[in-house]
C-alpha cells in the first residue's frame, strides 16, 4: 500500500509540475542509483577535513530552501551573527552551505548562491549525515543544535542594525521597473503587499499530505478589501502576494492589484515586490520573512499562536487572532492564553481540545492598524500619553506571562523565540482589548 501511495504523490507532482518536474524526477532518480558512490567519496572527505581541522576548519548547514520564510531569514541570521562575531570559530575557517532538495523559490537561490558558498546536495548531504555520525563532528556544523529550532528568530535583534544582505544587480533592477509598469505602477509610486495565507499552496505542492493542522493560520482576503481601499485613497497601490491561492480578491478598484492570480507572477517578482514595498500587510507567515531580510516594515494580521509574535523588529505593529471561548463566547484574556498553554499551540487541535475557536481580526481593525502604519512611517502619528501607558503596560505583562511555566519548557526545548522587545501592538486594537490584559 504505502508503495502504491508513493507512486501515486509522484504522478501528482509530475501532473502538478509539467516537463521541468518530470525532468527533475529523471534526475532524482540518477542520483538515487548512485548514491551509494557518493557516500563513498564522503567518506574520504571526512577523513580529509578531520585530518586538516586542527590548522583549517571547514564547516556545513543545510539551509531550509524548502519553505520561503525560513529560505529567506535563516541564511540572513547565519551571516549576520557571523558578522557581529557571533559562533565564530577562532582559527581559521571556511563556511559551506547546500540547499534542500526542494527549492520555493528560485531567486532567493540566485541571491543566496552570489552571497555564500553553495555545494551540491548530492555531495553534502552524505557528507553530513556521516557527520553527524562520526564523533566529534558538532565543530564541523556552522548551526549548533540548540540553535537549529529558532534559527528563524532574530533573538539578537541584528536585522535592524545591519543594511540587507541581499541586493538586486543593476540588469534586476531594469527588469522590475519594466514589470512594474506592466503592473500599473510607475516610478516612485507607493506600493502596499497584501499577504493572506490560505490552504492552496501546500495542498498544491503536496497533494498527498494533510496540512488541516495548521488551518487555524489562514487568513479571510475578503476581510483585507476595507484596508486595501483605505490605502488607495492614501495614494497606495495594493498587491495582494501569492503564487497558489484559493480566491480572486473581488474589487473594482485599479490600484489594487491581485497580482497572485496574474500571469506575469513569478519568483523573481514575487521577491522584489516584498523587497521593495512601503510596507506589507500580512497573516504572519513565511513570506513576510522577506520583507524583514529587507527591512519593509510589516503589519502583522491575526497572530497566533501569541507566544511566537516577532518583537525584534521595531517598524511593525502587530494584532492577534481573537480566542474565543466555545462555552462563555467570550474572548479569553491573554493571561489565560498562556495558562491554556496556547501561547506555543502550532497545530488546531490544541486550540480545539481547549475549548477555544480563534476568530480573525474585523475588517475594521485590519483597516485601523493599516492606517497606524501608514502614518507611523510618514511620522504623522500621534500617540497619547495614556495609548503609550497602556504599550508599556501590555508589555510589562507580556514578559510576566512569558515567565510561566509552560511558556519556559517550550523555550529549553526549542530555544529563545524573544530578544529585545522592539515591535508594538496595535494601538486602537490594545484601546479595544484593554480588558483582556493581565
Amino acid at each position: 500500500m504505502y508503495f502504491f501511495l508513493q507512486i501515486k504523490k509522484q504522478f501528482l507532482k509530475v501532473k502538478n509540475g509539467g516537463l521541468i518536474v518530470f525532468v527533475k524526477k529523471i534526475i532524482s532518480c540518477f542520483l538515487f542509483i548512485f548514491q551509494p558512490v557518493f557516500y563513498v567519496v564522503a567518506i574520504f572527505l571526512i577523513i580529509i577535513i578531520r585530518i586538516i581541522s586542527p590548522f583549517y576548519l571547514i564547516r556545513w548547514a543545510e539551509l531550509a530552501s524548502s519553505r520561503i520564510g525560513h529560505f529567506a531569514k535563516e541564511p540572513a541570521i547565519i551571516v549576520l551573527e557571523n558578522t557581529a562575531g557571533i559562533n565564530v570559530p577562532s582559527q581559521k575557517y571556511l563556511d559551506i552551505f547546500f540547499f534542500k532538495k526542494y527549492i520555493a523559490n528560485q531567486q532567493l537561490k540566485k541571491m543566496w548562491k552570489e552571497k555564500l558558498i553553495i555545494m551540491p546536495w548530492w555531495l553534502m548531504k552524505p557528507l553530513d549525515q556521516l557527520n553527524n555520525i562520526l564523533p566529534s563532528g558538532k565543530k564541523h556544523e556552522v548551526v549548533r543544535i540548540k540553535r537549529k529550532k529558532n534559527l528563524s528568530r532574530d533573538i539578537n535583534s541584528l536585522l535592524k542594525h545591519y543594511d540587507p544582505i541581499l541586493k538586486f544587480k543593476d540588469d534586476d533592477e531594469i527588469k522590475a521597473k519594466l514589470l512594474l509598469l506592466k503592473l500599473g505602477i510607475k516610478n516612485n509610486n507607493k506600493f502596499v503587499c497584501l499577504a493572506v495565507r490560505d490552504s492552496q499552496y501546500l495542498s498544491e505542492r503536496a497533494p498527498s499530505k494533510n496540512y488541516n493542522y495548521h488551518d487555524y493560520r489562514d487568513g479571510e482576503i475578503e476581510k483585507f478589501i476595507l484596508a486595501a481601499e483605505e490605502l488607495t485613497k492614501r495614494g497606495y497601490n495594493v498587491i495582494r502576494m501569492g503564487s497558489k491561492v484559493l480566491k480572486r480578491l473581488n474589487t473594482n478598484n485599479s490600484m489594487i492589484i491581485d497580482y497572485a492570480n496574474l500571469d506575469m507572477q513569478s519568483d523573481f517578482m514575487d521577491i522584489y515586490l516584498l523587497a521593495k514595498c512601503n510596507f506589507c500587510i500580512s497573516t504572519d507567515y513565511g513570506i513576510d520573512e522577506v520583507c524583514a531580510v529587507f527591512r519593509r516594515p510589516i503589519a502583522y494580521i491575526g497572530v497566533a499562536p501569541i507566544g511566537g509574535l516577532t518583537v525584534s523588529d521595531p517598524n511593525s505593529l502587530i494584532i492577534f487572532k481573537q480566542h474565543i471561548n466555545k462555552k462563555t463566547k467570550k474572548e479569553i484574556t491573554f493571561g489565560e492564553i498562556f495558562d491554556h498553554n496556547l501561547a506555543t499551540a502550532h497545530e488546531k487541535s490544541l486550540f480545539e481540545k481547549e475549548e477555544i475557536t480563534l476568530s480573525h481580526n474585523t475588517p475594521e481593525q485590519i483597516r485601523d492598524l493599516a492606517i497606524e502604519m501608514d502614518e507611523r512611517i510618514k511620522k504623522d502619528w500621534k500617540e497619547s500619553k495614556d495609548e503609550e501607558s497602556l504599550q508599556k503596560y501590555f508589555w510589562l505583562k507580556f514578559k510576566e506571562n512569558c515567565r510561566k511555566n509552560n511558556f519556559q519548557n517550550y523555550v529549553k526545548k526549542n530555544g529563545e523565540i524573544h530578544g529585545d522587545y522592539h515591535a508594538r501592538i496595535g494601538t486602537k486594537y490594545l484601546e479595544e482589548k484593554k480588558n483582556l490584559i493581565n
